[in-house]
């Protein structure tokens, strides 16, 4: 299966618990990790880098500011695998 980008392009604060003091613990049965704090499973989003800056700056946090690393798409079609090329065939050794 293949990941959408289609509503991907927003900004997140995720809340760093070693900063936020919260206790962790693992279960010993299952493994499940757990927290006493609640801002864990908090995510925001918006709709620049400024305004989640901006939040960060309101609310006396410290943030890190993460650049996206966009990827870039090579358009292919299924014929360019039997394309001809002139230049010579690479030779692979196979043992």
């Amino acid at each position: 299966m293949q990941s959408g980008k289609n509503n991907g392009r927003h900004w997140q604060i995720d809340f760093n618990l070693l900063s936020n003091g919260g206790n962790r613990w693992e279960n010993q049965l299952i493994g499940w990790r757990g927290s006493s704090d609640p801002s864990q499973g908090i995510r925001l989003y918006f709709s620049s880098k400024e305004k989640a800056i901006a939040f960060a700056k309101r609310q006396g946090l410290k943030y890190n500011v993460v650049e996206p690393n966009f990827t870039k798409f090579k358009v292919k079609t299924y014929k360019e695998n039997f394309v001809y090329h002139s230049e010579k065939l690479p030779f692979i050794y196979t043992k």
